[in-house]
């Protein structure tokens, strides 16, 4: 049975829509937060902009063989569908797509099955509920048009979790689109001290309290509310049991309260996720130690004294009372965003945990505490969620209890492969300029193939990338030799606390490009990465004809510079092909390149010709989806020699100069015949990589980083004995 992730969620809006657009991504960190560290991690797609202003098909085209472009509802466990109509998506006249996407909307909440999935619709003006008359009657949620664009982050968010949430722990009982306006069946129990219910009702408690009511919460347990008796005790324990998080306002009054700390206390018995709002003015005399392992917001507002001294000394209390009056709703509803937000984590990872875990280990939705040891036996093995624990919590806790295990997905990843020399593996990565057409960001890009990547090096791969470095980009995010190089300084003493040794990346750099590594680029490499300088291959151009520049670069600024770049590429892409045991493609320029041909289309080619095994990762389109397409015998409009004349410029001119030297250069239609040649005979014939076809599929597909690293790895380890 293929693996299915637990939870997608898909936010669908015109592509045009520049609104629509602005809200979707912002949700997109929200919902996939950075690899190895404590977040949320649930696959997130927007439209996909196939630059025709339609919606996605929600079924596969017959006409396209195993055609992969259909929202697959079915490719999760749960997905969460969210339609973010406005009047771009209503548009009827000049080219407009309104009719199809109110059949599509139509179809998606009539077909979808609410056992599994769930729909929302949202409307951003006063046009996006008339989407369709039918439609109309069901229950938008609302926004105005001039509505701030934080509240709008901050409510969409927590409907849209809430919907997440009920999907992950009561399937079947997810509220449909008709009911997109009914309380949701989430309760949260507000941990304070009856101090901090101040007479003007202007502190974090009240202010939650007040939109707490207005966000259709089902249930909230208010523990400054429930009577001194002899029951107190036991109807706030009952409040905590029943509850999905406790909400503890960490105040100066909370910290000396013994019941609040009682509230602490027992949540943690009764495994209740805690969220802590610190709204701490002077402090308290000590750290309450069950309070932690537990998620911190700091409630953003300050008291009017803090303000008056940010503020300066001449402000009025009206300019003080008006700036506290427009940051405290949306405070509160910020603490709120970030209760569902924890609470749906938590459920999140024990749906990974538990089906992650071995027979016998005991899942945690939580890194482990001394808690723990005490509701389980001494030598239970635990799996929780990454990061790992640092040494000095292990130590900790191994002391405590010599013979329980505690393990993570990620230390998992590092068992998997036990090679007794390390293993080079070519990565070939870049940008990919139709992100957009799969429904993705650059935030996808990097997170995703940052985690791919991280999974390897604690596998004890080593990377080897064909990368550049540029001088004055130095400090790009997005440039990945250096981001392969911050993998290695941030995980290393991580990966050792568990046994794994990350090794140095291997920049393999071609000439010319090596000539601009100047003293300022090659302290970068330290103990993190090494360096190998492709030299530069015969050419048949002179010097003069060259004409480098003092430090011998070359500009690819005329036609003989453009060719003498094409062999150079080649030579770089050939060495790594030789070197390294295999070879991992993810995403790709189809266009804008300096080489022969595109990089991430020359790479897998030499490695098919090579018959080196070799891992397609399509999660973020590109070259690698277009490789991927002509395996699978589909046609791609890319690949013509029209196409090339209109994107590649001097493309005659260096077709002929490529033939008058006898190098190969092969029109674009040859290139895609030879790429679907290797696959007529089957994609493990073709890839030779320890994956059978239909492995080989869910790793074309697959968007989870997880199980594309545990994908490579199984294939890897299956070919161990031609490694060793």
């Amino acid at each position: 049975m293929p693996y299915l992730p637990p939870l997608h969620i898909h936010l669908l809006f015109h592509p045009d829509s520049a609104d629509g657009r602005a809200v979707a991504e912002s949700l997109v960190p929200k919902f996939l937060a950075a690899p190895a560290v404590r977040g949320l991690r649930v696959p997130i797609f927007l439209t996909p902009d196939r630059r025709d202003g339609l919606p996605p098909r929600l079924a596969p085209d017959p006409a396209i063989p195993n055609d992969p472009d259909w929202l697959d509802l079915d490719a999760a466990e749960h997905s969460v569908v969210v339609v973010i109509a406005d009047a771009r998506m209503n548009r009827r006249v000049g080219g407009g797509t309104g009719n199809q996407w109110a059949a599509f909307a139509k179809e998606l909440v009539n077909r979808h099955d609410p056992r599994r999935h769930a729909v929302l619709l949202v409307s951003l003006d006063d046009q996006g509920v008339q989407l369709d008359e039918t439609l109309s009657a069901l229950n938008f949620l609302t926004f105005k048009a001039d509505q701030d664009q934080q509240a709008r982050e901050e409510e969409l968010t927590f409907q849209l979790a809430v919907r997440a949430l009920i999907l992950l722990r009561n399937p079947g009982q997810a509220p449909d689109a008709s009911n997109s306006l009914a309380p949701a069946p989430v309760s949260f129990f507000l941990s304070h001290a009856k101090a901090d219910l101040d007479a003007n009702r202007k502190g974090p408690v009240h202010r939650v309290l007040e939109e707490v009511s207005t966000m259709r919460i089902d249930q909230w347990y208010d523990a400054g509310k429930i009577e001194l008796t002899e029951e107190f005790t036991t109807a706030i324990k009952e409040g905590i049991r029943k509850a999905d998080l406790v909400i503890v306002f960490l105040t100066d009054s909370w910290a000396k309260s013994s019941w609040c700390r009682m509230e602490a206390a027992y949540a943690k018995e009764v495994a209740t996720p805690i969220l802590v709002v610190d709204a701490l003015r002077d402090g308290e005399p000590r750290s309450f130690p069950y309070g932690g392992n537990a998620k911190v917001v700091r409630w953003p507002i300050p008291d009017e004294a803090t303000l008056r001294r940010c503020l300066g000394e001449n402000v009025n209390q009206q300019e003080i009372d008006e700036q506290l009056q427009t940051f405290r709703p949306i405070a509160a509803r910020m603490v709120l965003s970030a209760s569902i937000l924890e609470t749906l984590t938590r459920a999140h990872y024990a749906n990974l945990m538990q089906g992650q875990a071995r027979e016998k280990e005991i899942a945690i939705d939580v890194s482990p505490e001394a808690v723990h040891l005490a509701m389980y036996p001494d030598d239970s093995a635990f799996l929780y969620p990454d990061p790992p624990l640092t040494g000095e919590e292990y130590n900790v806790l191994s002391g405590l209890r010599p013979n329980a295990t505690f393990e993570t997905p990620l230390m998992r990843m590092s068992q998997v492969l036990h090679l007794p020399e390390p293993l080079t593996i070519a990565v070939s990565v870049s940008d990919s300029e139709v992100l957009a057409r799969h429904g993705l960001t650059p935030w996808h890009l990097r997170t995703i193939t940052d985690e791919i990547h991280l999974y390897l090096l604690v596998a004890g791969v080593r990377i080897a990338y064909g990368g550049k470095l540029e001088p004055e980009k130095l400090n790009d995010p997005d440039n990945f030799t250096l981001r392969l190089f911050q993998l290695v300084t941030g995980y290393r003493n991580l990966a050792r606390s568990f046994g794994a040794d990350i090794k140095p990346i291997l920049n393999v750099a071609p000439w010319p490009l090596w000539k601009n590594y100047g003293e300022q680029v090659l302290n970068r490499f330290g103990t993190i990465a090494d360096l190998e300088m492709v030299p530069c291959p015969e050419l048949g151009l002179s010097e003069s004809e060259l004409k480098p520049q003092s430090n011998g670069f070359v500009n690819p600024d005329t036609i003989p510079h453009q060719h003498a770049w094409g062999p150079a590429m080649t030579a770089m892409r050939e060495k790594m092909t030789q070197d390294c045991f295999a070879r991992v493609v993810m995403g790709g320029k189809i266009e804008g390149y300096k080489g022969r041909y595109a990089g991430l289309i020359e790479e897998p080619l030499l490695s098919l010709r090579a018959g080196k095994p070799l891992f397609l990762v399509g999660a973020v389109g590109g070259c690698t989806r277009l490789v991927i397409d002509l395996l699978e015998q589909r046609d791609r409009s890319e690949m013509t020699t029209e196409t090339a004349r209109a994107n590649v410029q001097n493309y005659d001119q260096l077709s002929n100069i490529y033939r008058q030297h006898n190098q190969e250069f092969k029109t674009r239609e040859e290139l895609a015949e030879e790429i679907k040649s290797y696959g007529r005979g089957g994609l493990a014939n073709a890839l030779h990589n320890g994956l059978g076809d239909d492995a080989n599929r869910e790793l074309f597909y697959c968007t989870d980083p997880r199980r594309i690293a545990e994908l490579i790895l199984t294939g890897l380890s299956n070919l161990r004995s031609s490694i060793v």
